[in-house]
């Protein structure tokens, strides 16, 4: 199955969890008034099994189109947050949680990101591993962890999805 990618929006994603943009939000003028806050109104959720806020760095290599899924990863106990850093567009693979608690891969949806968004993924929704577009890209990663392996659930498919952007 080959899954064409669409553009990232708050609308489309919300399902899965919440954009990071200033796009439509009015800006507050600060230091001095040489910028502007954004406050977004994103929250990182979380359950009380999910430990202590972690802050991590991701270097990725851009791939290639049409890419292959071969996993997808959910956190059962914590949202998780990518903020680009320096980065160009890169993909956000979601999936619907089936009743067995498995990803939906007939639900598949997928996203082009452009450099200013940021994905905050709710707590338990099934994604693909960060995929960069175009360059090298480094992203900053938030999410609670407890450290007992509980923190990251990961799904293997049998046959892989080719995405096409």
């Amino acid at each position: 199955m080959t899954i064409a990618a669409l553009a990232l929006t708050k609308a489309a994603f919300k399902p899965f969890g919440e954009v990071i943009a200033a796009d439509g939000l009015a800006g507050i003028a600060v230091n001095e008034a040489r910028g502007l806050r954004f406050d977004t109104g994103a929250q990182l959720a979380h359950s009380t099994r999910a430990g202590e806020p972690v802050l991590a760095l991701y270097r990725m290599r851009p791939s290639q189109a049409p890419f292959s899924v071969k996993l997808f990863e959910h956190h059962p106990h914590s949202a998780q947050m990518f903020l680009p850093m320096s980065a160009a567009r890169y993909l956000v693979i979601v999936a619907p949680r089936l009743p067995s608690g498995d990803p939906d891969i007939s639900a598949v949806q997928v996203f082009v990101a452009r450099a200013d968004q940021g994905v905050i993924y709710a707590p338990g929704v099934w994604h693909v591993p960060l995929v960069a577009l175009e360059a090298d890209s480094t992203f900053a990663m938030m999410m609670f962890e407890n450290g007992d392996g509980t923190d990251c659930v990961t799904h293997q498919l049998n046959t892989p999805l080719l995405i096409s952007f």
